[in-house]
């Protein structure tokens, strides 16, 4: 009865310590794009413009990269509306 029971442990333990890390890789990092990248970019950087306008909370790394891609569309150069 012993073995049994230290088997059913060892393999619960181990399908949590499975679980418990698979729940990791699901969480996407998130990182936000320079005015740079917006500039030599102007189409994502446009559309980035109008999810930001849409957006009604966001993270903190997404209020970046939505300041970014505004202030790229405003620094004077000209925004291609042709996709819109």
């Amino acid at each position: 009865m012993k073995n049994k029971t230290k088997y059913i442990t060892l393999s619960f333990a181990t399908v949590l310590l499975f679980w418990m890390n698979n729940c990791n890789e699901d969480k996407k990092e998130e990182t936000y794009r320079t005015i740079k990248y917006f500039d030599q970019h102007t189409d994502i950087r446009n559309k980035r413009v109008l999810e930001c306008k849409s957006l009604k909370d966001m993270t903190e790394l997404g209020a970046k990269d939505c300041a970014n891609a505004n202030f790229s569309a405003r620094s004077g150069k000209p925004v291609d509306t042709s996709n819109w």
